[in-house]
């Protein structure tokens, strides 16, 4: 009704990023190309660019990613959300936790409580085979937001501990949630916690 609307397009954008369909991904980076040609100044849009980028997966991407993020960064140096897909997108490029560390610092010293800061703490001290240090991120983030990915995650944490028990319990949890999603992107891990 409205396509000059630059909030309505960042919406959207963030809703074909969640939704998670095929083809979801290059309409939300659509809006997002449209949103920074018309308004090249808005740093949440470089962000948010750099975050799709990220997601989609492909390596060639990265650079174009890290560029958005820059970019957000030197238009506004305390958007939150800028260090925490840096921190996402050194996660993705299996960098050390050291690289991740302080992007994920920055940005919970600007939002305490931010769940995917939270949450990536959790997972990726986990995925690096350091379950002490993760398992309070993951009982922070799961008093926070009690949700099924980050009980998920706080269940991975639990079996690295060799807390079995609990283990079973978070992924009891996690594989009701990924049985009943209605695109196939959890099959896979769905597949794993069985």
């Amino acid at each position: 009704a409205w396509p000059d609307m630059l909030s309505s397009r960042l919406n959207r954008s963030a809703a074909y990023t969640s939704r998670i369909q095929p083809g979801d991904l290059e309409k939300a980076l659509a809006d997002m190309n449209y949103i920074i040609e018309n308004k090249p100044t808005w740093a949440l849009a470089y962000s948010n660019r750099a975050s799709i980028l990220i997601n989609t997966g492909h390596d060639e991407n990265m650079p174009l990613a890290q560029a958005d993020l820059e970019k957000a960064l030197e238009l506004d140096p305390d958007l939150p959300g800028a260090y925490l897909h840096r921190a996402y997108m050194h996660y993705k490029q299996n960098k050390p936790m050291a690289e991740l560390v302080p992007d994920l610092e920055k940005t919970l010293s600007l939002q305490p409580d931010d769940t995917s800061a939270l949450n990536l703490f959790c997972w990726s001290y986990a995925v690096d085979q350091q379950p002490e240090k993760a398992l309070p991120y993951c009982e922070q983030v799961v008093e926070i937001a009690p949700e099924p990915i980050f009980i998920d995650s706080r269940g991975l944490t639990y079996a690295l501990l060799e807390n079995y028990e609990a283990a079973i319990a978070d992924f009891e949890i996690s594989v009701a949630w990924m049985e009943e999603q209605p695109n196939e992107v959890w099959q896979q891990p769905l597949t794993r916690r069985q």
